[in-house]
């Protein structure tokens, strides 16, 4: 019945962060801006900013549909 505080160990290895993205079959690949969007084709489409930040792939399904 010990608190967590007395029983916690720091980890021995170091954080290397999270290595980036790999899109296979995409065809660009957009920077989601600070508030959670891309701006592609003029258009700007909201994502999440859990993702502000991030390279993601986008890929064209129809003619100007991403």
């Amino acid at each position: 019945m010990q608190c967590p505080i007395e029983v916690y160990t720091a980890s021995p290895r170091l954080y290397q962060g999270i290595p980036e993205p790999h899109y296979p079959f995409h065809d660009r690949t957009v920077m989601v801006t600070s508030c959670g969007r891309l701006c592609l084709y003029r258009q700007k489409i909201n994502l999440s900013t859990s993702l502000a930040g991030q390279a993601v792939g986008v890929k064209e399904v129809d003619q100007g549909i991403s």
